[in-house]
């Protein structure tokens, strides 16, 4: 009841991640609140729930750059995500941007929620993981660099925090 209304868009299917991701730890329901919140306030301050309204800037290079995008599905049904990491040339990325290279990976993992959602309503039952296949050919010291190990990892972080627990299986 604490975030009736507050929470716009928020489906039962991605309100249960949260639910399920912080249930083991002690004082569960409270960490819940705490980090329910914070993706609230991180969604609002990133214009998360709007990003699907128009593509970011450079949005038709993003999949071409980081060589990503949504695969399919698996034979149950999860979206399978896959990226080329090693393909990714570290002057591109950094041509590209940063800042746009993340405001289009959450563009990413706005299209995997709701594709989550689709699959939720059409099969009948919850589905708020999905599969990532991360091809790592090339990659290399040049992909090690501190900026862009910096910028992974912040990306990496607001994943875990505003997408908790969505990742089924992570292949290698």
């Amino acid at each position: 009841e604490k975030f009736a209304g507050k929470d716009g868009a928020i489906s039962d299917t991605y309100a249960l991640m949260f639910v399920r991701s912080y249930r083991p730890e002690n004082d569960g329901e409270e960490v819940t609140l705490k980090q329910y919140q914070y993706m609230l306030d991180k969604r609002k301050e990133l214009n998360i729930d709007e990003i699907l309204d128009s593509d970011p800037e450079g949005y038709e290079n993003y999949n071409e750059i980081l060589q990503c995008g949504l695969l399919g599905t698996s034979k149950c049904g999860r979206p399978v995500y896959y990226e080329r990491l090693g393909a990714a040339e570290p002057r591109r990325m950094r041509k590209y941007g940063f800042d746009n290279i993340e405001r289009c990976h959450i563009r990413m993992q706005e299209e995997i929620r709701i594709q989550k959602e689709a699959i939720s309503k059409a099969k009948g039952l919850w589905m708020y993981k999905h599969i990532v296949v991360l091809d790592m050919a090339g990659f290399s010291f040049g992909h090690m660099s501190p900026d862009i190990v910096r910028k992974l990892r912040s990306l990496m972080s607001l994943d875990s925090k505003v997408w908790p627990e969505s990742l089924k299986k992570l292949l290698i």
